[in-house]
């Protein structure tokens, strides 16, 4: 049971980590670049 739930945050960790990517993303194209060091979402 341990490993499944590893496997599953290890899942949950990935797609965190795309939803912060795709956040950037959307910030970056909006041009609102102090949200970014709000948030810290560490944007490069």
């Amino acid at each position: 049971m341990n490993f499944l739930k590893a496997k599953d945050y290890e899942k949950h960790a990935k797609v965190q980590d795309f939803m912060g990517l795709k956040l950037c993303e959307i910030l970056k194209d909006l041009k609102i670049s102090h949200f970014e060091k709000v948030f810290e979402f560490g944007c490069g």
